[in-house]
């Protein structure tokens, strides 16, 4: 809220702001998201994309902001990144292409690798895009 008043505004006087978390119970999400849009808000922040996607799937109408849009159309999020259409924004920090270059600096670094570990959270939405565009068959390991 630093910010805001850096702005001029007060909390209560100039806006409210309602609070939700899940606590890192990424499965209580949805449920929130369907709480926060039947207070009928002018917008929702979300801080991830883990909680862009409850809200998107919760309203069509209530725009969310988002600071990282991590592979939004493959989400839904989004329609296409150069007409995104509906009530998401944000800022889509994947670059295509980057993990195969990441792979290609790897086999400079180490010519004579025969194998790359991949360090990832599978339950990310952002992990299966990437695998992907590295052309990886990872093994799993729980």
């Amino acid at each position: 809220m630093d910010g805001m008043r850096e702005f001029g505004y007060i909390e209560a006087r100039d806006f409210d702001l309602v609070y939700r978390s899940a606590e890192g119970a990424l499965d209580v999400l949805p449920a929130l998201a369907e709480e926060t849009v039947r207070l009928k808000p002018d917008a929702i922040p979300a801080a991830a994309v883990s909680t862009a996607v409850p809200a998107r799937k919760a309203t069509a109408v209530i725009p969310i902001v988002c600071p990282a849009l991590a592979d939004a159309v493959h989400l839904g999020l989004i329609v296409s990144e150069a007409r995104p259409g509906g009530n998401v924004t944000g800022i889509e920090p994947h670059v295509a292409g980057l993990p195969a270059k990441q792979m290609e600096l790897v086999r400079e670094i180490a010519p004579r690798a025969q194998q790359v570990g991949l360090l990832t959270n599978l339950r990310d939405p952002k992990a299966h895009p990437r695998r992907k565009n590295c052309k990886l068959r990872p093994r799993c390991w729980n």
